[in-house]
C-alpha cells in the first residue's frame, strides 16, 4: 500500500469531495474568503482550478448535476455553487433567510435532490429542499410533529429515494424521509 502525504501551504481543510479523477478541496477562510481547489487525485500538488467563496467556512461539498455545491457557514448565504468542469464561469450564492435563527448544518445533493438540514437553539430542526440547477428554495419540511420533534441534526445520506437523517442528542434518533419528502418517521436508538 502506498500512502501519499501532501502538505498544503493553505489553512486547514474543512471539506472535500471526489469528482472523477479529481478532488475538490475546501480550505478554511482567510479574511472571510474560503478557497476551494480542484486537484488531481493521483498527484494532489497539481491544482487545476481555485475558486474563492465568501464564507466563514465551507462545511460540506457535494456534486449535483454538474455543479459543485458548498454548504456554507455564513451570515448571508446557505449555499454556493459553480460548474464542476469550468468553475471560472463564476460562483452563485443562495441567500439565507434574514433574521432566521436556523443554521445550515448538513447537506445532501445529487442528480435528483438538494436537501439542507437546519438546526436552531430555539426551535426543532427543519429540512429544506432546493431546486436543482438554480438552488432556489422549493419547500421545507418542519421536523416538529408533537412527540417527534427533531433537534440537532448531525448527518444525512440517501438510499434509493429515501433520505436518512441522524441526530446528535442524548438519545440519538434516525429519521426516515421517503419521497416525496413531505413526512418523516423517527426511530430512537439506545
Amino acid at each position: 500500500m502506498i500512502v501519499t502525504h501532501v502538505n498544503y501551504d493553505s489553512t486547514e481543510i474543512t471539506a472535500f469531495i471526489r469528482s472523477g479523477d479529481y478532488l475538490w478541496v475546501a480550505f478554511a477562510a482567510v479574511d472571510g474568503v474560503c478557497v476551494i481547489s480542484k486537484v488531481y487525485a493521483n498527484d494532489m500538488t497539481q491544482v487545476y482550478f481555485s475558486v474563492s467563496v465568501q464564507a466563514n467556512r465551507v462545511k460540506q461539498l457535494a456534486i449535483s448535476n454538474g455543479s459543485v455545491v458548498a454548504l456554507l457557514d455564513s451570515a448571508s448565504y446557505v449555499l454556493a455553487y459553480f460548474a464542476d468542469t469550468n468553475p471560472l464561469l463564476g460562483v452563485t450564492y443562495t441567500l439565507r433567510s434574514s433574521g432566521s435563527s436556523y443554521v445550515p448544518t448538513i447537506l445532501w445533493a445529487d442528480d435528483d435532490i438538494c436537501a439542507v438540514g437546519f438546526n436552531s437553539e430555539l426551535e426543532p430542526s427543519r429540512l429544506s429542499f432546493y431546486s436543482l440547477y438554480t438552488f432556489t428554495l422549493d419547500s421545507t419540511l418542519e421536523l416538529n410533529e408533537t412527540g417527534s420533534q427533531i433537534f440537532n441534526l448531525s448527518a444525512i445520506t440517501k438510499g434509493g429515494t429515501t433520505l436518512w437523517l441522524a441526530t446528535e442528542e442524548a438519545t440519538s434518533r434516525l429519521i426516515r424521509v421517503p419521497s416525496p419528502y413531505t413526512e418523516y418517521f423517527v426511530t430512537a436508538l439506545g
